[in-house]
Formats: C-alpha cells, structure tokens, sequence
C-alpha cells in the first residue's frame, strides 16, 4: 500500500495477490489483478495490522483442444488478515 495508516487503497492491473487452489495446475499471477485492501487497524506500539481485502486474480487455466492457452479469473471476496509487522513504521 502506498501509506502506512488506516484507509482503503485500491490496486489494478499490477497489483500482487497470490491464489492456490486445490487444483494442482492453478496458481494466480501477477497480470490483471485488481483489488482493494483496507487496513482497519495499524498499532504501531505492538507493530499489529489488521485489515480486509477483496481482489479478482487471473490464473493459468490449462490448454484447450486447439492447443492453446486459456485463463480463468477467481473473485475473492471477505478476505481478512491479522498480522505482526517487523520494521521501524
């Protein structure tokens, strides 16, 4: 994110988030990530951030029957994390 303090920021086409599935052949990449992350709360003092995110990711999808690649999009939604931060911020 570009600040270091609650607020929500928005990312588009360069963004990072990686998504795993169970399926073996399926990983998110970097290209056409678009996305939004607020972080809710920034402790300082015991170096603590807490926040939610939703993005769209694009992943490998496999090869269809002419031989070509295609792709498929995943949208996650309700996405929350609670963190210990290292550094001086």
């Amino acid at each position: 994110v570009p600040a270091f303090g609650e607020g929500t920021f928005s990312f588009s086409n360069g963004g990072f988030a990686v998504y795993e599935s169970s399926d073996p052949y399926f990983k998110s990449d970097v290209i056409n990530v678009t996305g939004s992350v607020t972080l809710t709360k920034v402790d300082k003092t015991n170096k603590i951030i807490k926040g939610i995110f939703e993005c769209r990711v694009k992943g490998f999808g496999g090869i269809d029957a002419n031989g070509r690649i295609y792709y498929v999009y995943v949208n996650i939604t309700n996405g929350q994390f609670d963190v210990e931060y290292i550094g001086e911020n």
